[in-house]
């Protein structure tokens, strides 16, 4: 199997599945993944919808963007002050 442009498919996506002679391709919504993003944010502001992420995920987020950082031979970047 193999996917192309998985997290911007509004761009172009396609994922191709191989299983033996047999070769299908399938082509997903164009809808952007922030769209996705915001409406999950939407419904949990307005109807109190579970949120799929948390505070902790985010932060792991961040852990995993900055060791990327690094492994680059770059510096994470500096938080910045709330305003």
């Amino acid at each position: 199997m193999s996917l192309v442009n998985l997290v911007g498919p509004q761009a172009y996506n396609r994922t191709s599945v191989v299983v033996g002679r047999s070769r299908r391709v399938e082509h997903a919504e164009r809808t952007p993944t922030y769209t996705f993003q915001m409406r999950a944010f939407r419904d949990a502001v307005e109807s109190g919808a579970p949120f799929p992420t948390t505070a902790r995920d985010a932060v792991a987020t961040m852990e995993v963007v900055d060791a990327v950082y690094r492994v680059a031979g770059m510096a994470p970047r500096e938080p910045t002050a709330a305003s």
